[in-house]
């Protein structure tokens, strides 16, 4: 009896408007909508969060490379307000502080977005950036801030602090501060949020040299958050679930016998749709000189990192910085987000869920020296997300060259016509638990200049409910903040958002695609052993009929059951597999997406797929 188990292409969530589908990668560009900011070169940290509530995303960053006040009127806490246009966007800064990283959450729960920053020199005379790692909670307006921080920063840094992020990495219910610095020997440093506005470090790790960001995510899929961060001595950390962490390098490329550090830009996604995150960075040998665009994953039996990364660039004369991970196009599956020196390019490599990725678009960007950040989300509400870039380009004349930071927001030329959903997390097989903070997210598409809200339930009994409230009639702005209760404890769980549109009162439905685990203390695919690819369905989408293919060495005798679900949940297909490709008809399929699960005693496969 074979002992493995098949899982791959685990759909991310599911569109109930059909026309969502295969977008292809046109954009328009804008940049003069941000001009009221000046931006000397050099790293920047930018966010996409719904400051004032209502319902826009808005653009976060803090300070500026010569900041406060030096050759740039950025200083302190900057926010774009926006108005779910992509344009008009509405400049606001408080603070006298310079630049690093940050992060928005809520961190003393009481509903407003507060927000958490590592500044790179702690030059300020008030309590409103006098430290190398601040918190400041809000009032719901974006603009207003009061010092939440007392012992952030108090272990031995002394400058050069930058990447933050938030995340519940104890599980107790409060979100907690991870920050490292770059280029300074302060190493990595994670705070435990007591919730009362003090924090306890919990966690450091080395005193040589890092790169740009530092997130939180869950690699081997046990519910207990995990990090990456770059460090000479490695990047990967694995989250024990009580505020300490254990490095994992086996597998991935080798280290220098030197401080510096091979990695550059670091990011955790989910490409293969299991419920756990896959690690994409960018590295350099310094032996050979080849840098390199890279995507592994973490093998739980092996306890070792695959590669992934068939068909991503690598070099000796480019300098790739930038190594990001979402859905462009919508398609279920993972796509990265890069750029070239030499070609002046921002790059997207489409993906396929793990096996291979392919250069579809090269987005010229004058006189490109790096990107310094990218944040990925659907500002204007059409379904498919927008890109903003974060870029620097040498300017200045022949005999005064300076070096600029410039916003680039590509945004995606669907209009929405009538109301969809789609839920990205989570997408199935996550652990979730119990009275850990986790962020659900979705977008949606909404007709333009009608406003919307967004209601949360969850189901701990498949997809067809009963639904539990989660909340009602919040701001539609693709993500929501919430502590997964204490009491649940199930496997077959599932989240549902509605969105309606408030002038029509028309509304969409979506559920994630699979289920997902709360209450657990390992994930639902925690036990078994992963393969990447080795099934799939083609042509997708498909007309008529499609063709399932499944390697002979993973079909038992006894064949592979599958049953088909519409975008409901719907059972509206099922038979057995025995061969190594099996054609399936079409023809009583309306047109949407599809979920087909493949299983057997001791494997299971799934697939997302569009009929048109």
């Amino acid at each position: 009896m074979m002992n493995k188990t098949l899982l791959t292409a685990v759909a991310a969530g599911f569109l109930m408007s059909t026309s969502l589908a295969q977008l292809p990668f046109s954009y328009k560009m804008d940049s003069t909508s941000f001009n009221a900011l000046q931006l000397e070169g050099g790293m920047t940290q930018v966010r996409l969060a719904d400051l004032n509530k209502d319902g826009h995303l808005d653009i976060v960053s803090i300070g500026d490379h010569g900041s406060p006040y030096v050759n740039t009127n950025q200083h302190g806490i900057s926010v774009f307000f926006g108005n779910s246009t992509g344009t008009g966007w509405s400049l606001y800064q408080n603070g006298g502080f310079g630049y690093g990283g940050c992060a928005v959450g809520d961190i003393n729960n009481d509903g407003n977005q507060d927000i958490a920053y590592s500044l790179h020199h702690d030059y300020s005379s008030t309590d409103f950036g006098d430290q190398l790692i601040e918190a400041a909670v809000g009032d719901g307006t974006g603009m207003n801030w009061t010092p939440w921080d007392d012992g952030l920063a108090g272990n031995g840094e002394s400058w050069g602090m930058f990447g933050t992020d938030l995340g519940d990495y104890n599980n107790d219910g409060w979100l907690d501060i991870g920050s490292n610095s770059f280029g300074s020997g302060q190493g990595i440093h994670m705070y435990k949020n007591n919730s009362n506005g003090t924090w306890t470090q919990s966690y450091s790790f080395g005193n040589g040299n890092t790169g740009k960001y530092l997130q939180f995510g869950d690699i081997d899929g046990d519910g207990n958050l995990d990090f990456v961060a770059p460090n000479f001595q490695g990047a990967t950390f694995f989250g024990n679930g009580n505020g300490s962490f254990s490095l994992k390098a086996f597998g991935l490329p080798s280290l220098p016998n030197s401080s510096q550090t091979p990695y550059g830009d670091v990011c955790l996604y989910d490409i293969d749709n299991d419920g756990d995150d896959e690690f994409a960075f960018t590295y350099k040998n310094n032996t050979t000189g080849i840098a390199g665009i890279y995507v592994y994953s973490w093998d739980r039996n092996a306890q070792q990192w695959n590669n992934m990364s068939t068909g991503l660039p690598t070099s000796s004369t480019d300098m790739f910085n930038l190594a990001r991970l979402a859905d462009i196009d919508m398609d279920g599956y993972a796509d990265l987000l890069t750029s070239s020196d030499i070609a002046d390019e921002f790059q997207i490599w489409k993906g396929n869920g793990g096996t291979s990725w392919t250069k579809v678009a090269g987005i010229k960007m004058t006189k490109l020296i790096g990107v310094q950040d990218v944040v990925v989300a659907d500002i204007d509400h059409s379904g498919y997300p927008d890109i903003l870039v974060c870029y620097t380009y040498l300017g200045g004349g022949v005999f005064n060259p300076t070096t600029y930071n410039q916003y680039r927001l590509l945004m995606d030329q669907t209009t929405a016509s009538s109301v969809a959903a789609t839920v990205l997390y989570p997408g199935g097989g996550e652990c979730w638990r119990s009275g850990s903070v986790r962020f659900i997210n979705w977008t949606s598409a909404v007709p333009a200049g009608h406003a919307s809200t967004a209601t949360i339930e969850y189901s701990l009994t498949g997809n067809g409910g009963p639904w539990i409230n989660i909340a009602t009639n919040v701001p539609n702005t693709g993500s929501y903040q919430w502590t997964v209760p204490m009491s649940v404890t199930s496997t077959n769980c599932f989240i549902r958002v509605t969105i309606t549109d408030n002038v029509t009162s028309n509304t969409a439905l979506a559920t994630n695609g699979f289920a997902f685990n709360m209450g657990c203390t390992n994930s639902t695919t925690g036990i078994i052993e992963e393969l990447s690819g080795g099934v799939s369905i083609f042509p997708n989408p498909a007309s008529g009929s499609a063709t399932v293919s499944v390697p002979s060495e993973l079909i038992p005798t006894s064949g592979l059951n599958y049953k088909i679900y519409d975008a409901m949940g719907k059972l509206v297909a099922g038979s057995t597999v025995y061969h190594v490709e099996t054609t399936i008809s079409c023809d009583q399929l309306s047109k949407g997406i599809y979920f087909m699960e493949l299983y057997s005693e001791k494997q299971t496969a799934r697939l997302k797929f569009i009929v048109n």
